[in-house]
């Protein structure tokens, strides 16, 4: 009952700042078309991370998901251009500051004691993922050359199995250990990105030549 209750209460949270997001944005840009600063925009994305994700935390879910939900609902918002706009100059700072955070979650101890089945994890994500994606890219009408290199650039983890395994560890689906396992090798897999990327690049090639400029199945 106290689940039905969270969730019923995450409905109406997210139902709310919904609603609310679109008429304050509407309200922020009569300043802008005023000759006003954007800081207004930041300070109010800010405010609905931090706020959406302690309400969710006192309802019992992790804050990771209402960050990932304010996320969600501020891309959806008719401002997302000019919400874009703003934070751009402020973005890899907000991109490094998200990194040092997942970073500060990796336990070395159970990876170095794990090592080995971290790598297979590792391979199996990357690996599974790139095939998963590159197949689709083809079936979608891509070049080959365009489908793998799509599967390797897409072939780390997302920051929604943040959100996942958080959930699962205050839900105790999984035990703590795997689930910190887990969460290593997502962020690893997010570190080699761009040895991915390039690595994808060339094999790319390499399918493009071997394959040629066929059409993609059903096309």
């Amino acid at each position: 009952q106290s689940g039905l209750v969270s969730m019923l209460g995450l409905g109406l949270v997210v139902a709310a700042v919904k609603l609310g997001l679109e008429q304050l944005f509407r309200f922020i840009s009569l300043g802008r078309s005023k000759g006003q600063g954007s800081d207004s925009f930041i300070a109010l994305s800010i405010l609905t991370v931090t706020g959406v994700a302690l309400v969710t935390k006192e309802l019992g879910f992790s804050d990771t998901l209402g960050a990932f939900l304010s996320g969600v609902l501020l891309a959806e918002t008719n401002f997302r251009p000019q919400l874009e706009e703003d934070i751009r100059p402020i973005k890899g700072l907000l991109l490094g500051l998200f990194f040092v955070t997942t970073g500060a979650q990796v336990n070395l101890d159970i990876l170095a004691e794990n090592w080995d089945i971290a790598l297979i994890m590792l391979a199996g994500l990357v690996g599974v993922k790139a095939l998963v994606t590159a197949a689709a890219g083809r079936a979608a009408g891509l070049s080959p050359s365009e489908a793998v290199r799509t599967g390797f650039i897409l072939a780390q983890g997302g920051e929604f199995a943040f959100v996942v395994l958080t959930l699962a560890s205050q839900l105790k689906v999984l035990p703590s250990e795997l689930n910190q396992l887990l969460i290593a090798v997502v962020i690893c897999s997010m570190f080699l990105t761009p040895g991915l990327e390039v690595l994808g690049v060339r094999l790319g090639e390499l399918a493009e030549g071997y394959f040629g400029n066929g059409p993609a199945p059903g096309g």
